[in-house]
């Protein structure tokens, strides 16, 4: 039997904290979009949001797409990941998943664990390189305006 390391109730604090900060994260766009919004600049709002929209619609497809993949797709699923919500069900479902693989012990559950656990990775990067890096160079060239 191969080893895997068991999914301690730590884990599930750090899934929790990535699903609170990922939370944070969308606010403080929404937040901001808001703010230029009220201090007279729509097309910064405009901008804001498209930069926080149109990456998280590509992170949704990717993620729906590998559920299909993984053959754990419903209708449910698929309108989670059209209301942009996908990235949190596969918070909730790492979650759930690490949490059966540490009652059963079974393999196979750990396995699905680790699956959905690199697959959010994953989507996290793809998000932080398509969202992050374009925000951070319109926010310096807001500031420097």
């Amino acid at each position: 039997m191969e080893k895997l390391s068991k999914f301690r109730l730590l884990d599930a604090a750090f899934v929790i904290g990535s699903i609170l900060t990922f939370i944070a994260d969308q606010i403080t766009d929404l937040i901001l979009a808001i703010t230029f919004f009220l201090d007279g600049f729509p097309h910064y709002c405009a901008i804001v949001l498209l930069l926080v929209i149109v990456p998280n619609a590509i992170v949704q497809i990717f993620s729906a797409r590998w559920n299909r993949i993984d053959e754990y797709t419903s209708r449910r699923v698929e309108v989670i990941h059209g209301l942009l919500m996908g990235t949190l069900h596969r918070y909730y479902r790492v979650l759930t998943l690490g949490l059966e693989a540490r009652r059963t012990g079974d393999l196979v559950d750990y396995q699905r664990y680790y699956q959905q656990w690199s697959d959010i990775c994953m989507l996290r990067l793809f998000d932080s390189f398509m969202e992050s890096s374009p925000q951070l160079v319109f926010q310096l060239y807001v500031l420097i305006e």
